[in-house]
């Protein structure tokens, strides 16, 4: 059985052609055999750096329109001197929302029903950015007023919400009548 056949010493050949293909092959870089993790960590700190930029743009854009809020509590609170004027979060213990609260003077929260409320919003739009990675980027501040809880329109402006919405008149039907 010390015999092989045409096929079998080919096979055997190729086969050891193919090893000495494999062993004398140099290394493309001699700093890393299949995988450079060099490249893989270069590729995840950038992976981070988009993170970061992504999570600092809309921290920024939060602040911004938390601050408009409260500019804006200010400005009502001294226009409307007998009413409740509020952001959420800051005063009443909600959630730290750019929401400007409009109600009666009293105790008590006040159902939606019975105040006005004005929220600030980021317009946002769609960013790429590198390695798959995307966010929504902060444009600037709009102004919503919740007319009822089922509808909301959208102002480029404070002022522009409060001379084209119904929001002077929910103030007096909701929160100046008695």
């Amino acid at each position: 059985m010390n015999t092989l056949t045409e096929t079998q010493s080919q096979l055997i050949s190729q086969l050891t052609q193919e090893f000495q293909r494999i062993n004398s092959e140099t290394k493309v870089n001699g700093k890393f055999n299949l995988v450079s993790a060099e490249e893989l960590n270069q590729i995840a700190e950038e992976v981070r750096r988009n993170k970061a930029e992504a999570e600092a743009d809309s921290n920024y854009w939060a602040k911004a329109a938390r601050d408009e809020a409260d500019r804006i509590v200010e400005l009502l609170k001294e226009d409307l001197p007998m009413a409740r004027v509020e952001r959420y979060g800051k005063a009443n213990q909600h959630y730290d929302l750019p929401d400007i609260l409009i109600a009666r003077k009293g105790d008590r929260l006040p159902h939606v029903s019975e105040c006005v409320t004005i929220h600030v919003k980021v317009r946002k739009e769609y960013t790429d950015q590198t390695h798959g990675c995307w966010y929504y980027k902060g444009l600037r501040l709009v102004y919503e007023y919740y007319n009822t809880p089922d509808s909301s329109a959208e102002y480029e402006s404070i002022e522009q919400l409060f001379e084209q919405s119904n929001v002077r008149n929910h103030i007096r039907e909701r929160v100046l009548n008695n």
